[in-house]
Parts: structure tokens; C-alpha cells; sequence
């Protein structure tokens, strides 16, 4: 019924509509404090990395100026591998 272009088509809009609105909830979850805004940001920002060149750029300047935050970056990214 369905082909593989549609299934890859509907994940990646999953992926886009997820990661969007992680960042729209963290970004609301800044102004209230027992929530964690940051966590749930860096979520939706690795989501719509995957597939945003404009996003991909911002997360790079982010983990270049935050190492930690890089290294983070880099060890999730190394567990999506396996």
C-alpha cells in the first residue's frame, strides 16, 4: 500500500513536527522554573538537525563554543550509530 518514498517522507515530517515542537515547549518551559527548558531545547534541536542544514550550522556554533555541550552531542550521536 505504501511505498518506502512515502514512509521515509512521513518520518521525516514526524521527525520536523516533533523536533519543532520540543523546541517551542522548551522554549516556553524557559519561563517556568521547575521545568528543563534546556534539556527538552537540545532535544529538539538534535531532531531537526538531522534534516536542517540551517539548524545543523546553529547546533555546530553552539558545540564549538560550548565543549561540553559538544561532547554530549558527540556521544549521543556516536549511541544513534550502534
Amino acid at each position: 500500500m505504501y511505498d518506502a518514498g512515502m514512509k521515509r517522507a512521513s518520518g521525516k515530517l514526524f521527525i520536523a513536527i516533533a523536533g519543532w515542537a520540543l523546541v517551542v515547549i522548551g522554549t516556553v518551559g524557559l519561563f517556568l522554573p521547575p521545568f528543563p527548558a534546556l534539556l527538552v531545547l537540545a532535544i529538539g534541536l538534535a531532531m531537526l538537525a538531522r534534516q536542517s542544514p540551517r539548524v545543523r550550522l546553529v547546533v555546530g556554533r553552539l558545540a564549538r563554543r560550548y565543549p561540553r555541550l559538544g561532547a554530549a552531542l558527540d556521544k549521543a550521536r556516536a549511541k544513534q550509530a550502534r
